[in-house]
């Protein structure tokens, strides 16, 4: 007669795979978030610049995550490697936008408010002073 496998087994590498898959995808996006953010205000690298290198770099972050879910020796210890660099993430973030609000409360005078008309008007007169735009 053929044995099947336990339940708690199936149950343990279902857990896995979706530590995997939702925590791989949470801690790589809380990574990006928190690179970009990095080298666009510390480096002084273009914000465009900045996203697009964190986000290819989440590829990286995915990949470890779930080579660190299938290496780790339980299943609790899959998830509690997951959250743990998840929480830093998310206070980093916080931290960060915290910082940048105060940092650029002050910096900016805010611009008189403009009527939708004489915005109109003057996106109109600029067309008309560029031939190039109004053919």
């Amino acid at each position: 007669m053929k044995q099947g496998v336990p339940i708690g087994y199936r149950m343990a590498i279902a857990s896995r795979a979706v530590a995997a898959i939702l925590g791989g995808y949470a801690v790589a996006a809380l990574a990006t978030g928190c690179l970009a953010l990095m080298l666009a205000n510390w480096t002084g690298m273009a914000r465009v610049e900045a996203v697009i290198t964190s986000t290819l770099l989440s590829f990286l972050w995915f990949a470890l995550a779930v080579v660190w879910v299938f290496a780790a020796d339980t299943a609790w210890r899959a998830w509690i490697g997951l959250a743990v660099p998840a929480i830093a993430q998310v206070v980093l973030i916080a931290a960060s936008v915290l910082l940048l609000t105060r940092v650029s409360a002050g910096a900016h005078a805010p611009e008189p408010a403009r009527g939708a008309l004489r915005e109109i008007g003057e996106g109109m007169r600029w067309a008309w002073r560029h031939g190039a735009v109004r053919t």
